[in-house]
């Protein structure tokens, strides 16, 4: 017995020396330490419990028990010595911590669900306006009409631009985005960034150039998306800050490091206003604009650069910029890619040929009126026979009655998802002539891991709302092909 024990029963020492453990506590708690003195003499071990006792404040502590023997020569026990340390605020730490992470988790998923929500209902009306958008470019309209036309084009491509930034720092801060590797061409990612940008700029006086280094190969394995997406939010930083004069954008090969491996620089300039040098320490922090004051004069939230930084990082670069006010910016980044991916044949990528839809009988199944409207149009007019269906249940009896080519498959649909009518389809329920019909999901679902969701219900590729009509010949292509 020593004091600190007798102080949590609030009694003095004398007070408890030499009384059995039946007088000092109830009897549970009493039958608690006779059962763990048992334990220690039977088996001559240490044996550490943690148990709640009444303290003499009336509420119960928890302490760690230890009970060690104490032996004779012949190994047999002498008696036990009994130690206990409070623990209880500890457990309570603990308890919190528990409990906040559990929280925080709890507002990820919410937060998480809710992006993803955000995303398709926003994705859905843009594929609407975007699609009667591509059809008004394919009517006969004087050059007002196909100017007005093009800006409301480029305002779409903005906002989605907008929503794909605010989805993709959430997964960058969540740790949740991944990068690909499959084979790339760095002549077809400066193909599109020049082709979405060239109209951009338009008569402004802004000349837009490309440099691809000779000695770089045709093609590589990485991540074509993300690096365009990097590409993009640098060359539209560019053009928010450029009023004349040149932006460029070049790739130059640097000497390998490792075999088969090629590393890029890669570099967009211009000859904009510049960044003052106390404002380029904030360059890549989220949600900083950098102004000439109160007056938010260039548009956007901020992200594009945050996100071009991490991307470049995820991929195992680093990025810099230079710049000088009055005179321009530069921005680099060096890439590795690695060699090993000969093309299949001379010549384009069979992955960048778009479909010849002539002749081709197509199944849209799409619940969203507009979306269905816009679709038959734009597939029709580039030589498709399409069918509407409204759902998954539908698409399976237009299947088994008539012949088709090709199925674009809405995901989120009443009755039966396009989930649920891929598997059916692949399980044979429309017939075994379709079973292995091409299945390419049109969605608005564009959050981490639906692509690989769709493919592994048996898709056969993915196409995000709103639905560019030169991306989904390229992927029917494709589909079609293998």
């Amino acid at each position: 017995m020593n004091e600190a024990h007798a102080a949590f029963n609030g009694l003095g020492i004398a007070d408890m020396a030499y009384r059995g453990v039946y007088e000092i506590y109830p009897v549970d708690v009493a039958d608690v330490c006779r059962q763990g003195n048992e334990v220690v003499f039977s088996s001559a071990r240490p044996v550490r419990t943690e148990e709640w006792l009444p303290h003499f404040s009336g509420e119960k502590r928890l302490i760690s028990i230890l009970k060690s023997p104490k032996l004779r020569a012949d190994g047999t026990v002498e008696y036990v010595v009994c130690s206990g340390e409070d623990i209880t605020e500890r457990w309570k730490s603990e308890e919190a911590l528990k409990k906040a992470k559990e929280q925080a988790e709890e507002a990820s998923r919410v937060k998480s669900g809710f992006l993803a929500s955000m995303s398709h209902e926003i994705r859905t009306p843009i594929n609407g306006i975007m699609g009667m958008l591509q059809l008004l470019q394919t009517a006969d309209l004087n050059a007002d009409q196909a100017s007005f036309v093009g800006m409301a084009v480029r305002s779409c491509d903005r906002l989605v631009r907008l929503l794909s930034d605010i989805m993709d720092f959430s997964r960058i801060e969540a740790g949740k985005l991944a990068i690909q590797s499959a084979p790339m061409s760095l002549e077809s990612v400066f193909d599109h960034v020049r082709e979405l940008f060239t109209p951009v700029l338009g008569d402004n006086g802004v000349a837009l150039g490309f440099t691809l280094d000779s000695a770089l190969p045709g093609r590589l394995l990485g991540d074509a998306f993300r690096l365009q997406q990097i590409l993009n939010n640098l060359v539209d930083n560019a053009c928010k800050f450029t009023t004349s004069g040149r932006i460029t954008v070049q790739a130059w090969n640097l000497p390998a490091v490792e075999p088969r491996t090629v590393r890029v620089f890669f570099e967009v300039s211009d000859t904009g206003i510049g960044i003052p040098d106390e404002d380029l320490r904030r360059l890549f922090d989220p949600f900083i604009q950098i102004s000439d004051g109160s007056v938010r004069s260039h548009k956007g939230v901020g992200l594009g650069l945050s996100i071009c930084k991490r991307l470049v990082e995820l991929m195992d670069g680093g990025m810099s910029v230079i710049s000088e006010a009055g005179k321009g910016t530069t921005f680099a980044f060096s890439l590795r890619f690695e060699t090993d991916c000969p093309p299949a044949c001379p010549g384009e990528s069979e992955d960048h040929k778009t479909a010849n839809l002539a002749g081709r009988r197509i199944l849209l199944v799409e619940d969203d009126q507009v979306s269905a409207v816009a679709g038959l149009a734009l597939l029709g007019r580039h030589g498709g026979a399409v069918v509407h269906v409204r759902n998954g249940l539908e698409a399976l009896d237009a299947l088994r009655q008539e012949p088709f080519d090709l199925v674009v498959m809405d995901v989120q649909m009443q009755d039966m998802d396009g989930i649920e009518t891929t598997r059916r389809i692949r399980e044979g329920e429309a017939g075994e002539t379709v079973r292995n019909i091409p299945v390419i999901a049109l969605t608005a679902c564009a959050m981490a891991g639906d692509r690989e969701r769709f493919l592994a219900a048996g898709m056969n590729s993915y196409v995000a709302k709103p639905m560019d009509i030169r991306e989904m010949l390229r992927v029917a292509g494709q589909a079609m092909r293998n």
